[in-house]
């Protein structure tokens, strides 16, 4: 979880990673307990780390029904480069807003 500023510099803005490999059978959950956190400032981008399973289609389903919430990235080639690869998303634009 990365820290971040929200544009009117009121209250902090968080930029949830989550990586995933192969755990369509939870992210569903993971995903779902997001949106039911008190604290709404927040970000998620998961990380799909070369899933041949159903984990990806999950959470396509969450961006189209929250686009400014959830972010599905991939590596490219959809290989799986492993968890300190996807976590290394904190050097990503989005979650450092100025």
């Amino acid at each position: 979880i990365i820290p971040a500023m929200n544009t009117t510099g009121d209250n902090p803005k968080v930029c949830v990673i989550i990586p995933l490999y192969n755990m369509g059978a939870h992210i569903s959950e993971a995903l779902d307990s997001l949106l039911n956190q008190s604290f709404q400032e927040w970000e998620a981008y998961v990380v799909d780390d070369g899933s041949t399973d159903d984990g990806p289609a999950k959470i396509q389903k969450f961006v189209a029904a929250y686009p400014l919430k959830f972010h599905l990235l991939s590596h490219v080639g959809h290989q799986n480069r492993g968890v300190w690869t996807a976590r290394n998303l904190k050097s990503h634009p989005a979650c450092h807003e100025p």
